[in-house]
């Protein structure tokens, strides 16, 4: 309807109403196109404006007890330790050859102590070769090693052949009566150390030796006690006879002080050797 009447216009309403056209367009385009360009709030759909429905919840069920888990055996693992180096095997050093002097060479030194622990070698070493020398020296000549010399003596003597004990316990026994007729504090401690070496012996010559010193008024009562525990290793009439003297004459003497207690240990030096005896 609209184009019949266009053709029925005349040209120049043609033209105007071009025109007019043209000019509503422009104004579109200025004014109403970019108000078209923002956009637009869209309206919500139905769908979008009724609530989703909530997911059916699942009924509760009460948890279930479940099976403990099986214990784990624990074990012990020893931690891995690298291998260490072995300790080097100490070395073992050759000990020196022990000196085996002779008795020559043992008297040989000037120095006392030289001699004394050369002599003391001779006994460890069993050296009995050397006791026919031992027993022939002048121990009056050499009185500091005379003393280790009485006993290197006894020493040898225990393991020597029954001949040379014998020569032996006699000459300890002729030493301890030269010893006991001199006067001076080295004499003294000779006789002790003389008395104490016979005691080690079971001889007759032993065995007379210490009865005389029990019998002597010049020995003090230390070495006789030194002597009583001599006779009581010997177990003979002779000894028991002399031991029960000893005992009896102990008691005729009062003493004090010092002597007191050196009679004491007498006494019970005694009673020992006696009782033993009488077994």
């Amino acid at each position: 309807m609209r184009i019949e009447r266009f053709r029925n216009l005349s040209t120049s309403a043609r033209v105007a109403w071009l025109a007019s056209a043209a000019a509503v367009a422009v104004w579109s385009a200025v004014w109403i196109a970019p108000d078209a360009e923002e956009p637009t709030a869209e309206e919500p759909t139905a769908e979008e404006v009724q609530p989703r429905a909530e997911p059916a919840s699942q009924p509760s069920v009460a948890p279930q007890p479940t099976a403990p888990a099986p214990a784990v055996q624990q074990t012990s693992i020893e931690p891995v330790r690298p291998p260490t180096a072995k300790a080097a095997a100490p070395v073992q050093l050759e000990k020196p050859a022990r000196p085996n002097p002779t008795l020559r060479e043992a008297l040989a030194s000037d120095n006392p102590g030289e001699r004394i622990d050369a002599l003391r070698t001779l006994a460890e070493l069993r050296r009995v070769e050397a006791l026919p020398e031992l027993i022939a020296l002048e121990v009056a000549r050499d009185p500091e090693v005379a003393p280790t010399i009485f006993q290197v003596t006894g020493r040898l003597a225990q393991h020597a052949d029954p001949s040379q004990r014998t020569a032996a316990v006699s000459q300890l026994s002729r030493w301890l009566e030269s010893e006991s007729t001199r006067e001076g504090a080295d004499a003294r401690g000779n006789v002790s150390v003389l008395v104490e070496t016979l005691a080690d012996f079971q001889a007759p010559e032993a065995e007379r030796s210490l009865i005389n010193v029990l019998q002597s008024d010049q020995q003090p009562l230390h070495v006789k006690t030194l002597a009583v525990e001599g006779l009581g290793k010997l177990g003979t009439a002779a000894a028991q006879a002399a031991l029960t003297q000893f005992r009896a004459q102990l008691g005729e003497t009062q003493r004090q002080g010092f002597e007191l207690e050196l009679q004491r240990e007498a006494e019970q030096a005694a009673d020992r050797a006696l009782a033993r005896l009488s077994r």
